[in-house]
């Protein structure tokens, strides 16, 4: 339960965090690199 709380929890700072790399026009080798940090 708490693990699953916590999982969620970081989604959703995962999606905040993008949210603001996008408004910020970061290059997409950038984004990719986080998403693979992220993802692996």
């Amino acid at each position: 339960m708490v693990t699953l709380l916590y999982l969620f929890r970081r989604i959703i700072k995962m999606k905040n965090t993008l949210k603001n790399f996008s408004k910020k026009a970061v290059s997409m080798p950038m984004v990719l690199l986080l998403i693979i940090i992220v993802g692996g």
